[in-house]
Order: structure tokens, then sequence, then C-alpha cells
């Protein structure tokens, strides 16, 4: 198997009633990355970011045994 090389989030903001102040992210894990043997990446997705914001990252120790 593959070893996944980072870790694909969306990311989105949101406000309780409207109170900039508050702000929390909520990260959403939704796709992994694959080195290729060219060092490229492969990026598999299992949903699309609607605001359009992804982040990679590299994996915890947790993720990485679950692959």
């Amino acid at each position: 198997m593959a070893n996944i090389n980072r870790v694909a989030y969306a990311v989105s903001d949101s406000s309780p009633k409207g109170d900039e102040e508050e702000t929390r992210s909520y990260w959403t894990r939704v796709g992994v990355t694959f080195l290729n043997r060219d060092e490229s990446e492969t990026v598999v997705l299992d949903a699309i970011p609607v605001n359009g914001r992804l982040v990679l990252q590299e994996p915890k120790k947790a993720e990485e045994d679950e692959s």
C-alpha cells in the first residue's frame, strides 16, 4: 500500500451571529496525496471544498498508521 504524503483539508471559517472576534476555523479531511516515482504528487479527493480553500499538511503519526 502506498504511503500518504500529505493530507488534504477543506477549511471554512464561521463566526457565530456575525461576531468577527469569535471566528472559528473548521477543518474537514477531504483527501490525501501520494508521492510518485518522479516526485510529483497524485491528489485523491473524497470531496471538493465549496469555498475553494484546500490546505495540504504532513500527516500526523496516527494518520500514517491508518493507510
